[in-house]
């Protein structure tokens, strides 16, 4: 059977995998524990989806350096919990003055290349990692 469409080939499993931000919330359990990226590459419309179901409980949001719009520090900030491997004072991200950064936050000392062997001998858990990259051209994606 041939291709009629304009599509290639991973254009049509890309789309076919592809999720609407309504239905995001729905592939998370509670209590999961979540590795975003940092700052500029925080995936904002992703935590804003999670953010807005009042379903999701105990969610660990898990980020190198905090960083970016981050709404669940901000909304409904009982159900979130956010750890950083760099000091939330440090960052200038949290400013208990301003108001800002009210949720509940960890911090764990550690250099960048100490966290893969923390997932490796899974001191570190994560259930998801969430990654904001380009729609896939010739099937590759782009980080930026």
């Amino acid at each position: 059977m041939t291709n009629t469409s304009s599509s290639t080939p991973d254009e049509e499993v890309w789309k076919a995998k592809e999720i609407s931000l309504e239905q995001v919330a729905s592939k998370f359990e509670n209590g999961s524990k979540i590795f975003i990226a940092s700052c500029g590459a925080s995936p904002e419309a992703t935590l804003q989806a999670l953010v807005d179901d009042y379903r999701l409980m105990d969610i660990q949001i898990i980020q190198m350096i905090p960083g970016g719009n981050l709404p669940h520090l901000r909304e409904r900030v009982d159900r979130f919990r956010t750890s950083s491997f760099y000091s939330f004072r440090q960052t200038g991200y949290f400013s208990f003055e301003s108001g800002r950064g009210e949720g509940l936050k960890d911090y764990t000392p550690v250099g960048v290349h100490q966290v893969p062997r923390l997932l490796q001998e899974q001191k570190l858990q994560v259930d998801v990692a969430i990654i904001k990259v380009t729609p896939p051209q010739k099937g590759f994606v782009s980080l930026g």
